[in-house]
Parts: C-alpha cells; structure tokens; sequence
C-alpha cells in the first residue's frame, strides 16, 4: 500500500496545489509493520540514499581531476610537439 504525503497546512490556489503535487512524497506502508519499524526503514533509505549521492559526488570530482590531468597531458605533449 502507498500513500501520497504532502503539506497541506498552508491555503493554496489552484497553480501552487498543482506544484505541491508535484513535490509531494509517495511512502510505501507495509500493514504488518509497526508506525516505529516504518520510521526506521525510511531513515535507512533515506541515509543509504544520501550515502550513495555523496559517494557519486566524489567519484565523480575524482573522475573529473583525472580527466583534466590527462588534458594538461595531452595539451603539453602536444607543444612539445610542435616545438620540435
């Protein structure tokens, strides 16, 4: 079962409503969990989430120096080449 969670407490015209929609959070319950195991599994998923983010985030810094490096390389071997 899942439920579409938003923030309703503020009043709203038609346009906001539909980008509040948009930002609203889709949550799968499981009936057989308690409110505390379902809290607990969306933190988790949440925390491995961001892990995974923050890990994308350096492999691609790390990915990005190594291309400029091989660049700079690139680019001087290329004046050393036209020097000779």
């Amino acid at each position: 079962m899942s439920i579409l969670l938003s923030n309703n407490l503020d009043e709203m015209d038609d346009d906001e409503i539909t980008q509040h929609v948009e930002k609203a959070l889709l949550v799968e319950i499981n009936l057989s969990l308690s409110a505390h195991a379902h809290a607990r599994r969306w933190y988790e998923k949440k925390k491995k989430q961001e892990s995974m983010h923050e890990k994308t985030l350096i492999a691609h810094a790390k990915a990005f120096k190594a291309a400029e490096k091989k660049t700079r390389q690139q680019l001087s071997q290329v004046i050393l080449d036209q020097t000779v």
